[in-house]
């Protein structure tokens, strides 16, 4: 009998000890869940959710001297909106990118107001470039933040070699390098050609093309690590996607991250790859079959038809 009451107290000791091992797992992968690592400065911070800008380093030299001497497509004047829309947005429950002070969601629409034209006040981006998630401005922590976030969108399209103070026989040979030996128009050339030729810019993080200009970067800090990918149309400096995908694990060990895509829009909010001829031919097929059918008198004797068949129907 004592032996059966020693084993039976056994078993309740092992049950209990199983049940406190399992609580102590739940536990932690709750805790687990809800405190992530988050890269700052180099300095790692534990937060409940992590808010991440879409942090560019190294995309243009936003120098005032370097602003006052680019130029932008002529399209990016007062009162012109310029469309960007989220697609693919797959992301853990805590984690998420913001554009200035606005969380992003999937189809949000990031629009660039342009309130003035920029020649006016190049380096000064704020003044005449505001950026909006849907119908809300995004608002920045500074000048310097906002700028860099337009750049993300509008690249320069020409810049001035001969006004940034660089030696006389590299503007010679570097008009030759992109076949825009103009000096009496100013030496502008194609500010991607600029990246691709000039000794004066790092270019391991950009693929030049012939039609597109490719930016790609990669940050890490242990095992967090942020990929962007940035596709500019070399004619118009805009953006025309961008794919960004970050990972954080945390020191538990639960992961934490987002894959996020962005598409350029165009007329009639169609993506900027697709014509709007989609559009159009239907359109005009339309008014074109209105028109023949007006001329032809087609109306009037479908009209004619259906009283004959009424007609028809009574005798």
């Amino acid at each position: 009998m004592v032996i059966g009451i020693v084993m039976n107290k056994g078993k309740i000791i092992g049950l209990l000890a199983v049940v406190v091992f399992i609580s102590s797992m739940l536990l932690n992968a709750r805790v687990g869940a809800a405190v992530y690592d988050e890269v700052v400065q180099d300095q790692i911070t534990i937060k409940e959710d992590i808010t991440q800008r879409i942090n560019i380093e190294n995309l243009i030299n936003d120098s005032t001297t370097f602003l006052g001497r680019v130029r932008y497509n002529p399209t990016i004047n007062a009162d012109r909106r310029f469309k960007w829309e989220i697609q693919n947005y797959e992301k853990t429950e805590n984690f998420h990118v913001s554009e200035g002070d606005k969380k992003l969601k999937q189809a949000d629409r990031i629009v660039l107001l342009i309130g003035s034209n920029p020649l006016l006040q190049l380096p000064d981006v704020p003044s005449w470039c505001l950026v909006y998630v849907n119908d809300v401005m995004a608002r920045y922590s500074g000048d310097d933040e906002h700028r860099l976030a337009v750049f993300k969108y509008i690249q320069p399209i020409k810049v001035n070699v001969t006004g940034l103070d660089l030696a006389d026989e590299f503007v010679f040979w570097f008009l030759n390098q992109t076949g825009e030996i103009e000096m009496e128009k100013g030496g502008y050339v194609n500010y991607f050609d600029y990246l691709e030729y000039s000794l004066y810019t790092d270019r391991t993080r950009w693929t030049i093309g012939e039609k597109l200009a490719t930016y790609n970067n990669t940050w890490t800090q242990g095992v967090n690590q942020t990929d962007i990918t940035l596709v500019f149309d070399k004619s118009s400096g805009f953006l025309n996607e961008m794919t960004y995908t970050a990972s954080f694990v945390n020191m538990t060990g639960y992961p934490a991250g987002i894959n996020m895509s962005m598409i350029r829009l165009h007329g009639f909010s169609l993506p900027y790859n697709i014509t709007t001829w989609v559009i159009w031919i239907p359109i005009l097929l339309l008014l074109i079959g209105l028109i023949v059918a007006i001329r032809m008198r087609l109306f009037q004797r479908w009209k004619l038809y259906r009283e004959a068949k009424k007609l028809m129907k009574r005798d």
